[in-house]
């Protein structure tokens, strides 16, 4: 069963603008919720909890699954709305955009 996917309002924001990439950004999406345990790279320190995957060269996806999230204990680093009634099997996405950009924003 895949995962339910979660935009947040940043997340579904930087699909607008970067609308060049919509097609490359399905795809990720569709691959990160059919198998989220270990398809991107965790993320450390002040985004630990979270995990990235490139998109294209430039650019990547921070998101989190559910279920894993909750099993390392990280639902208070990533102040999601809603934490408690969200189900295990969901991943949320939180922010898309150019590398270095996208990691100097979720820094904020």
């Amino acid at each position: 069963m895949a995962a339910a996917p979660i935009y947040s309002p940043r997340f579904n924001e930087q699909i607008k603008k970067y609308r060049s990439l919509k097609r490359e950004l399905a795809r990720k999406i569709k691959l990160i919720l059919s198998s989220p345990i270990g398809y991107g790279e965790p993320l450390k320190y002040n985004l630990a909890g979270l995990s990235s995957s490139k998109v294209s060269k430039r650019f990547v996806v921070i998101y989190a699954y559910c279920k894993e999230c909750r099993a390392k204990g990280m639902e208070g680093v990533n102040n999601c709305d809603n934490c408690a009634t969200t189900p295990d099997e969901s991943v949320r996405f939180f922010a898309f955009g150019p590398h270095d950009d996208i990691y100097r924003l979720m820094n904020k």
